[in-house]
C-alpha cells in the first residue's frame, strides 16, 4: 500500500528537476518575442467616417442654443454672424480635443486617435500636448477650420455683390471664375480622395492625406460595442407619434373640451354653495328666495331677447362678433342699433322663434357633433330640437282678390250708369 501511494504521488523534487530543465528553453523564447510580427489592430473605415459625424452633430448642438439667443436679440444677427460663430466652436473645440488630447470628441468615443509615422525625434518643446508635433497641427487646423471660413464669407461676398452676373472682362468676374474652379477642383480631389481611403482605410480627408496624418485605435486590443439604445429610442418616438396619428382624429377635441368646461363650471358652483351654505348656514331669508327666483326668471331670456322678430339671432350674433367697434351690449339691442340681419329661408325652431335655415342648421350640426340633444335658443334659452319650414298665410292673396272684385264691380257700375 505504502509503494502504491508513492508511486501516485512522486516526490517533490522531482517536479523542482523538471523546472530548472524547462529554464534555458523558457529564456530563449522570452528573448525571442520582441522579434516576433506584432498583429496590427483592426481599424475600420464606418469607425472613421462615423466621427466625422459625430463632430459635425456636435457643432450643430452647441450652435443651435447660441443661434437662438442671437435670435431673441436681433432677427438679422444670427444670419450674418453665423460663419463667425462656427468658426469659434469649431477653433473651442480643436483645442480642448485635437490640440490637447490628439483625437475629436468623435474620434476619441470611436477609440481613435491622431498620429503621423515619423523617424525624427521631435522636441518636447516643439509638440502638443497629445504629442504631436506643433507646427504641423498649427497647419492642421488652419487647412480644416480657417480656410473653410474664408471660402464661405468670400463666397457670399461675391453672391451679395451679384459677381457671376458681372461682364467676363472685369476683375472680379475673374476671381470668381476662380473661386469656381477651386471648388470644382477640390470636389473632385476629394472624391478621388475618398474612394483611395475606402480602398485602402487610411486618409479620411485630403488634409489628413496631405500631411499624413491618420487615425489609429487607442488601444491594440478593443472591440467595437454597437449599440442600440439611440436606435430603440427612435423607434419607440416613431411608433407612439405613429400611433398618436392614428388616434387623434377619431377624438372629438370639441366635445371633450365642451365636457371640461360644463364640469369647471358645475365644481365651481357647487363648491360657492357649499361655501356659502356653510358660512350663513340654513338662513335664508325671503327676500333672498325672491332674488334667486327673479334671477331664474331673467335667466330664462336669452341674450338676444329683444332682437326683432324679423331678423335671425345668430347673424345678429355672428354679425357683432365680428365688428364690435360700436360696443354695444347685448341686452340693449334696438332696431336701430343693431346690424340689419333678414331672415332668409326661414324655419321655427321647437322652441317657436325663427331662424335662417342655413344659420340654424349650422348650429345643430355643430351640437350633434359635439354628442349633445340640442342647441339652446339665443332669445328663449330652450333646447332646440327640431325645425320647421315657416309656413306663410295666403291673406295677403285673399285680399288682393277682394280689391280686384271690387275694382270690377266699381267699373260695371260705372258703365252702366252711363247707358
Amino acid at each position: 500500500m505504502a509503494e502504491a501511494s508513492s508511486s501516485a504521488h512522486p516526490p517533490l523534487d522531482i517536479w523542482q528537476q523538471a523546472w530548472e530543465r524547462a529554464q534555458p528553453r523558457l529564456r530563449a523564447i522570452s528573448e525571442a518575442l520582441p522579434f516576433f510580427p506584432v498583429a496590427q489592430a483592426r481599424l475600420t473605415r464606418v469607425g472613421q467616417l462615423d466621427a466625422e459625424l459625430l463632430d459635425t452633430e456636435l457643432i450643430e448642438l452647441l450652435k443651435q442654443p447660441i443661434s437662438k439667443a442671437l435670435r431673441l436679440i436681433d432677427s438679422t444677427v444670427q444670419g450674418n454672424t453665423e460663419p463667425e460663430l462656427t468658426l469659434l466652436l469649431r477653433v473651442v473645440l480643436y483645442k480642448l480635443s485635437i490640440w490637447d488630447r490628439g483625437a475629436s470628441y468623435g474620434a476619441w468615443l470611436q477609440n481613435l486617435h491622431l498620429t503621423r509615422p515619423t523617424s525624427s525625434t521631435q522636441n518636447n518643446s516643439s509638440l502638443t500636448p497629445a504629442g504631436l508635433p506643433r507646427k504641423l497641427m498649427v497647419l492642421h487646423g488652419f487647412l480644416t477650420i480657417v480656410v473653410p471660413y474664408l471660402y464661405t464669407r468670400c463666397r457670399d461676398h461675391a453672391l451679395s455683390h451679384a459677381w457671376p452676373d458681372i461682364p467676363s472682362y472685369d476683375l472680379r468676374r475673374k476671381l470668381w471664375n476662380a473661386l469656381s474652379f477651386s471648388e470644382a477642383s477640390h470636389n473632385a480631389l476629394s472624391l478621388v480622395g475618398f474612394l483611395a481611403f475606402l480602398w485602402d482605410g487610411r486618409y479620411r480627408t485630403l488634409t489628413d492625406r496631405l500631411l499624413r496624418l491618420k487615425l489609429t485605435p487607442t488601444r491594440r486590443a478593443s472591440t467595437r460595442n454597437v449599440s442600440y439604445e439611440f436606435m430603440n429610442r427612435q423607434m419607440v418616438w416613431h411608433a407612439f407619434t405613429e400611433f398618436l396619428l392614428f388616434l387623434l382624429p377619431l377624438v372629438n377635441t370639441r366635445r371633450l373640451r365642451r365636457h371640461a368646461k360644463q364640469t369647471v363650471h358645475d365644481f365651481t358652483s357647487s363648491l360657492s354653495q357649499y361655501l356659502l351654505r356653510s358660512t350663513s348656514g340654513k338662513m335664508i331669508s325671503e327676500e333672498a328666495e325672491k332674488r334667486h327666483e327673479k334671477g331664474k326668471s331673467v335667466a330664462l331670456k336669452g341674450k338676444y331677447w329683444s332682437l326683432p322678430e324679423r331678423e335671425c339671432a345668430i347673424c345678429a350674433e355672428d354679425a357683432l362678433s365680428r365688428s364690435t367697434s360700436k360696443g354695444i351690449p347685448a341686452t340693449n339691442l334696438t332696431d336701430s342699433d343693431t346690424p340689419k340681419n333678414p331672415i332668409h329661408v326661414p324655419y321655427v325652431a321647437s322652441c317657436g322663434h325663427t331662424y335662417c335655415y342655413f344659420c340654424l342648421a349650422d348650429r345643430l350640426l355643430r351640437v350633434a357633433e359635439d354628442g349633445d340633444s340640442g342647441w339652446n335658443c339665443l332669445r328663449c334659452t330652450d333646447k332646440i330640437t327640431t325645425i320647421d319650414r315657416l309656413q306663410y298665410t295666403d291673406s295677403s292673396s285673399d285680399a288682393d282678390d277682394e280689391l280686384d272684385i271690387s275694382i270690377i264691380s266699381d267699373v260695371d257700375s260705372s258703365m252702366s250708369m252711363s247707358r
